[in-house]
């Protein structure tokens, strides 16, 4: 019985680390273009399934102003800046969010599903080490009162 637990045990968690990555597969890279003209003045709000305190907004102003709140033990603000560069999302962590592969220019795909208008895009966090959850679904919204307008 114990040697059953033993053998049993490696092989589920193999399979689970193994069906983190998923979701849609028919994605369609944008273009710098299509990029500015859905986030440019816009929230996006995004977590892993099954990941309550992984949460992230993400908010995308104009003239190059990024900020954002990760819902994880507690809210934790970031601030810096965006761009767009070869048909990539970029971002620059000026303030929070103390990741050092973050404070240089850290540029991520956004994409679109094929028949549909879901968005999905990198987890801010998640895209390197044990756990990468792969393209997530993102809701956007456009930049609310309560966290101030578009300039």
């Amino acid at each position: 019985m114990i040697a059953k637990t033993f053998l049993i045990t490696p092989l589920l968690l193999a399979a689970t680390l193994a069906a983190a990555k998923t979701g849609p597969t028919d994605l369609k890279p944008l273009r710098s273009e299509e990029i500015q003209v859905i986030l440019e003045g816009k929230s996006a709000l995004y977590s892993p399934p099954g990941w309550g305190d992984a949460g992230m907004l993400e908010e995308f102003r104009n003239k190059g102003r990024w900020s954002g709140v990760h819902y994880g033990r507690g809210p934790s603000a970031f601030a810096g800046q965006w761009k767009i560069k070869d048909d990539q999302l970029c971002i620059r962590v000026e303030q929070g969010l103390e990741i050092a592969r973050l404070q240089e220019w850290f540029c991520r795909a956004v994409w679109r599903q094929e028949g549909s208008a879901r968005l999905y895009m990198d987890h801010l966090l998640f895209n390197e080490g044990d756990i990468d959850p792969g393209p997530l679904q993102i809701a956007v919204r456009p930049l609310s009162e309560r966290y101030g307008t578009a300039e």
